[in-house]
């Protein structure tokens, strides 16, 4: 899974579990309302094209599967809540996210006596019967990292709305 998370520091997450449960549930809420905003932002700005700068939507797999997810304590006492946006269940995820290299076995051609391909370098249209393994280029196209980040400040005005909402309500 590829995932950024959102932790507390340990004096914070101590003075807000010291809270009234109505503050602490308000947090929680805009905790998960933040991990939703994670998640629309990367679905809408981040993997929508245009092509080669932001990754764009082929299938629309890897946009459904960007969650955002809001999670509790954990047993530990230092962390109050968290927000983790991340992907699961793709194998190409990572590789989008971080860039790299992925070795390709080579092919051969099935229903026709060979397969046609544009060589580039050369300019020209060519024929072969099969290719040998190489090795292709994946440029690094964030779309989580930057979601996260530019999500951020809004995450926490919508906490510091919640602790505020909270007190004026009480």
């Amino acid at each position: 899974m590829t995932s950024f998370e959102l932790k507390w520091e340990p004096s914070l997450s101590g003075s807000i579990s010291k809270l009234p449960p109505l503050i602490q549930s308000n947090v929680l809420r805009a905790l998960h309302d933040g991990a939703l905003l994670m998640e629309s932002v990367s679905q809408m700005k981040y993997l929508s094209g245009p092509r080669p700068d932001i990754l764009a939507v082929k299938t629309g797999l890897l946009r459904k599967r960007v969650l955002g997810i809001m999670s509790g304590t954990g047993g530990d006492p230092t962390v109050f809540g968290s927000i983790t946006l991340g992907v699961s269940g793709i194998k190409y995820a990572a590789i989008h996210e971080l860039g790299g290299t992925i070795h390709h076995p080579g092919s051969q051609a099935r229903n026709f006596p060979y397969m046609v391909f544009f060589w580039k370098k050369r300019g020209f249209w060519a024929r072969f019967r099969k290719t040998g393994p190489h090795d292709i280029p994946i440029p690094q196209r964030a779309y989580l990292q930057p979601a996260f980040e530019a999500s951020l400040p809004r995450v926490k005005l919508l906490i510091q709305a919640a602790v505020d909402r909270a007190y004026r309500d009480s």
